[in-house]
């Protein structure tokens, strides 16, 4: 037990000294770590840049989304990896400077970043343990951690007709945790927090 629990590949730095020393030094692996927030307060945008410090480290990194198109996300994840603001990518006279900083962001980091998108309540971790296979099977790439945007926008492995939505969040995220185990790394989500 100590052996699994001081070993380096227990947990995955989020980049974050102040957030990792919550987390007693990361995320965990093969377990689920949960953002929880109001509506609009940054709950993606965090997650995007944890996904963009984790890959920087020479992670694997698979970002499934659920609420914003995989342009949108990756955009975000581009203006943290190039350091260059969201506005300036979709401006035509920057087109170059993206290009150019985005080339050299290649060659410097051995990590990389997966987009998946799906619609809004239409995919489970079901979908998401598809995708994986097919990105190892296809392009023979295997993911170190995972980020799924979010908990209230999927749908549970098994649907109980009746659910109320804490039913729903919690029949979801166990999916999520046992997915984090049988896949064997960190998945992060996040969850909106209800309006009362």
């Amino acid at each position: 037990m100590l052996d699994s629990l001081q070993c380096d590949t227990s947990v995955i730095s989020s980049g974050i000294k102040s957030f990792d020393n919550i987390l007693s030094g990361g995320f965990p692996t093969k377990e689920l770590s949960l953002l929880l927030g109001e509506t609009s307060i940054g709950k993606t945008l965090t997650m995007c840049a944890f996904a963009v410090s984790c890959m920087k480290r020479g992670y694997n990194v698979l970002y499934v989304t659920h609420e914003m198109r995989d342009a949108k996300i990756g955009e975000r994840i581009v203006a943290n990896l190039i350091d260059l603001d969201t506005k300036k990518i979709r401006e035509k006279s920057y087109r170059e400077t993206v290009k150019k900083r985005t080339a050299a962001v290649k060659t410097k980091y051995k990590g990389s970043i997966k987009i998946k998108e799906y619609p809004t309540s239409t995919a489970n971790t079901n979908h998401i343990m598809v995708c994986i296979k097919d990105l190892e099977k296809k392009q023979k790439w295997k993911p170190d951690i995972i980020f799924v945007d979010s908990v209230n926008i999927m749908l549970p492995n098994v649907y109980v007709r009746g659910m109320n939505s804490d039913a729903f969040c919690m029949a979801i995220s166990t999916d999520l945790r046992r997915m984090a185990f049988e896949v064997g790394c960190p998945v992060v989500s996040c969850m909106q927090l209800k309006r009362e």
